[in-house]
């Protein structure tokens, strides 16, 4: 098998992994959580995923002569068209409206976010969801003052009709949990990586490359496929940790942080457009 073939499947996974929607996806995922171990986390589960779903459909081609169906490879390509479209809008409108409290979010979050509110009985606010949990239970008291250990607001109840001590009674607390809405976790970003593995020109690719490794067998188009995947791989690490070790310096400079939003909605909306139409190939090339 020709070593240069291997080394012209890992360019190709690089520059694959460069793609703008790849960057579009990652830097989505990497800085819409603050916290930096957990964003680089959350976009190598994505890369994995995607990662996972390449070398599934890669051997199922290479063994079994396997082919996607154009239908399901167009549905994925405008879904993913649409979803940057919408994250584009997302953006800028909210720019406007949050100003200085803007924070991004990808745009795979927010599609959860809108499923999650039709199965949820939650209350929405502006940092995230409320969930609210009433309990009772008894407080003791020195000179006509209650004893509390924790903040909370309460409405008191009907005190126990035969309380059980001198110095204690019941009465109803109601606690306000915020549960940020921005967390996305390794699953939901892995399937983020799945569904975008499934569309967009990645499957054409494999069968360009098993084309023209027929020469040396099934066995070399493998080599071919994982080096393909590798070179995917360091790729979409390295958008990764360019995205996390910028976003917290952005988040301190928060005119800098809102102006480079303006312009990640910019070139989502320009992106998606280009997708769903079918002119993706009229975007640089790296």
């Amino acid at each position: 098998m020709d070593f240069a073939l291997l080394v012209s499947a890992f360019g190709f996974g690089i520059r694959h992994g460069f793609d703008w929607d790849h960057i579009a996806a990652i830097s989505g995922i990497a800085t819409g959580e603050k916290n930096p171990r957990k964003a680089f986390s959350l976009a190598t589960a994505y890369a994995v995923g995607h990662a996972a779903v390449v070398i599934l459909l890669g051997v199922a081609i290479i063994l079994a002569d396997f082919k996607i169906p154009d239908s399901v490879d167009t549905a994925m390509m405008y879904f993913i068209g649409g979803s940057l479209i919408g994250l584009g809008l997302w953006v800028l409108v909210n720019v406007v409206i949050q100003g200085e409290e803007f924070q991004l979010r990808s745009r795979w979050m927010i599609i959860r976010d809108g499923a999650f509110r039709g199965l949820q009985r939650v209350r929405r606010s502006s940092k995230g969801r409320l969930f609210v949990v009433e309990h009772e239970h008894a407080h003791l008291h020195q000179e006509n003052m209650e004893i509390h250990d924790h903040d909370h607001d309460h409405e008191d109840t009907h005190l126990l009709d035969e309380p059980q001590e001198k110095d204690a009674h019941v009465h109803r607390h109601r606690h306000e949990i915020h549960v940020a809405s921005s967390i996305l976790d390794k699953s939901s970003a892995r399937g983020v990586g799945i569904l975008h593995g499934i569309g967009v020109e990645t499957p054409t690719q494999i069968v360009i490359f098993v084309a023209a490794s027929q020469a040396s067998g099934k066995v070399g188009g493998l080599l071919i496929l994982f080096a393909w995947v590798l070179g995917l791989l360091i790729a979409n690490s390295s958008i990764a940790l360019i995205s996390v070790n910028s976003s917290n310096w952005l988040r301190q400079h928060s005119n800098v942080y809102r102006y480079i939003a303006v312009c990640i909605g910019l070139l989502s909306l320009v992106i998606g457009i280009l997708v769903c139409i079918e002119q993706d190939d009229l975007l640089p090339v790296f």
